[in-house]
């Protein structure tokens, strides 16, 4: 499991390697749980989850 991380240094949380490139994060990940789709992530929506169907609120 890796963990898509927004700012700090970290390498690590809870035993997950933490990623601090986005692309990165995307080229290796299998599933992406998302609070939100946003630009960042559209190019990779088939790997998605979300509960986000309206891409707003």
């Amino acid at each position: 499991m890796s963990i898509r991380a927004t700012s700090g240094p970290e390498t690590t949380y809870s035993k997950a390697e933490v990623i601090q490139n986005l692309s990165e994060f995307k080229e290796k990940s299998d599933a992406i749980v998302a609070n939100r789709i946003t630009e960042d992530i559209k190019d990779v929506l088939p790997k998605v989850y979300t509960r986000d169907l309206f891409s707003r609120d």
